[in-house]
């Protein structure tokens, strides 16, 4: 069986399997290629193959199989309140496997799981954006073995746009919610354009106010 296309080149370590783990894996799985996303390495699909194999059947849906990881919250509430929301303790090699993935992505530049760890970190701490990184790549990889969904990246241009229109929605609710006049907004757009912190643009035609990172 062959393989549906050429992949990128990808450096061999020092401790590489001397076979085809690519062609290996992809004879496994029925014909899904897991190195066509961006992270997967030698490492993760070796460890996935030693720890769970290519039959996800035990775990009913993504979510089970990353609550098994030890990838999700695990959400305390008393009295209807949150107390905290770490993720389980697991010493699985495969949970491991998937954070490595996870950390690699700091290294990339265009992927669009590599801008998602980075806005993450930026949001909340390299821990937790590790975190959510490898539970993306956990149910990127059951949905693609277990559901035989193609793997399909949102191109760069997509995500990015799709965030900046979060953060201009998120804006434009918070100037809604305290009723910002456009004088106001004009004294902080000066204010942060002076601090070189980050660009703002504001349309006086439509009053609107658009982030733009």
């Amino acid at each position: 069986m062959r393989l549906k296309k050429k992949r990128r080149y990808k450096a061999r370590y020092k401790n590489a399997p001397s076979f085809s783990l690519e062609s290996y894996a992809y004879q496994l799985s029925d014909g899904v290629d897991l190195f066509e996303v961006d992270g997967i390495g030698d490492h993760l699909v070796l460890t996935l193959l030693s720890e769970v194999g290519m039959d996800l059947s035990a775990f009913p849906s993504s979510k089970h199989f990353v609550s098994w990881l030890g990838l999700c919250p695990n959400k305390k509430v008393t009295g209807g309140k949150v107390i905290t929301s770490k993720t389980k303790r697991n010493k699985s090699r495969l949970k491991h496997a998937f954070r490595q993935a996870a950390i690699g992505m700091a290294k990339r530049k265009d992927e669009p799981l590599a801008h998602f760890y980075r806005r993450m970190t930026s949001k909340h701490g390299k821990g937790i954006a590790i975190t959510a990184t490898a539970r993306k790549l956990a149910i990127i990889v059951y949905n693609m073995i277990q559901n035989k969904q193609d793997y399909r990246p949102q191109q760069l241009l997509e995500y990015q746009h799709k965030v900046r229109q979060q953060k201009i929605k998120q804006i434009q609710r918070t100037i809604q919610k305290f009723e910002v006049k456009l004088s106001e907004v004009n004294f902080i757009w000066n204010f942060f354009k002076i601090l070189g912190i980050f660009s703002l643009e504001v349309f006086t035609s439509t009053k609107t106010l658009m982030f733009i990172t």
